[in-house]
């Protein structure tokens, strides 16, 4: 089994009640873990299901998102893009394993949709084309070009997924699954 990324729109009246309750931040993160009926007794008032807004999930490939999103693995990257996959602030505890999740508030949401917009899709293909270092476990140069259609079609859904959420003056959760 790989690791997934996610990404999730979530009001601030929420993010507000989430960042001191490690067991709604559950709920929240893993819905299927719980019935719904419990998940709706504990997320309500500021929870409606008119505002339950589907995950984005980012598929195993996340990772290559960000760094292309980045100037370099070490460097996190001036832009406010560099947070759009894995979110700037800890949520919840932090354990061996990291935070729950991160998260960034509407403001946030807000510079990096307007980040994302302006980045051309060829830059991107520029700078997947260009580059021939291996990150860890991700090797650019043993990629294929349908691959690349792949990335850069997910990517498309994250800049309107961040443009939706902006909209909305939302929040949002990033994580790994």
């Amino acid at each position: 089994m790989s690791m997934t990324g996610n990404l999730k729109q979530i009001t601030p009246q929420l993010l507000s009640r989430l960042l001191n309750n490690n067991p709604l931040a559950l709920k929240v993160l893993y819905p299927e873990l719980y019935s719904p009926q419990d998940a709706i007794e504990n997320l309500s008032p500021a929870f409606s299901s008119e505002e339950d807004i589907p995950k984005l999930d980012l598929g195993p490939d996340f990772y290559i998102i960000h760094l292309l999103l980045t100037t370099s693995e070490e460097d996190q990257g001036e832009a406010s893009s560099a947070f759009a996959i894995f979110g700037k602030t800890p949520l919840g505890e932090i354990s061996d394993y990291g935070p729950l999740a991160q998260y960034l508030t509407p403001e946030e949401v807000k510079e990096i949709a307007s980040d994302l917009i302006t980045i051309p899709k060829e830059s991107l293909k520029e700078k997947y084309n260009s580059t021939h270092q291996t990150f860890e476990d991700y090797s650019f140069d043993e990629l294929q070009e349908s691959e690349l259609d792949v990335l850069l079609q997910i990517y498309e859904r994250i800049v309107d997924y961040y443009k939706v959420a902006s909209e909305k003056g939302n929040s949002m959760l990033c994580w790994i699954t």
